[in-house]
């Protein structure tokens, strides 16, 4: 199915918050990608990553979404201008109840990631994420061609 609907959604939901914190959200890339997915969980998995991209980044600065496509896999990204993420928490974000030594001080209980996480794995995708070289970070979410 088309994954436009679904990111437009999760944007939706993530964009009064956004807004209220001096955000954009932009959106890049193919918009005409489809994959296998479910419509609800995928939009809840995404939907984190982006609440978590509006909490985390600088204020007033723009948090890019982009779309694009690789031989088995889809591709949603979301990268901001965040706080750094240590190369050692790459794995343990992941984990149910973990509260990076940056974000102990925002609110949250340590859920977001994990359940984006295990929805992801449970229809055959993953979650990855890497701070850039430019100093933002990014969730990059692979969806089942």
């Amino acid at each position: 199915q088309p994954i436009l609907p679904m990111v437009l959604a999760a944007i939706d939901g993530a964009a009064a918050k956004a807004s209220a914190h001096g955000n954009t959200i932009v959106l890049e890339g193919d918009q005409q990608l489809e994959a296998q997915f479910d419509l609800k969980w995928t939009q809840e998995a995404l939907f984190n990553v982006l609440d978590n991209a509006v909490k985390y980044s600088g204020q007033g600065t723009a948090i890019e979404v982009e779309m694009c496509a690789y031989e088995l896999f889809v591709r949603v990204s979301v990268t901001d201008a965040g706080q750094a993420l240590p190369p050692e928490e790459y794995a343990q974000i992941f984990q149910r109840f973990y509260r990076g030594e940056a974000g102990r001080e925002q609110e949250g209980v340590g859920l977001g990631l994990y359940l984006a996480r295990e929805i992801l794995r449970s229809q055959g995708g993953y979650i990855k994420a890497e701070s850039l070289r430019d100093g933002r970070v990014q969730f990059a979410l692979y969806l089942v061609k």
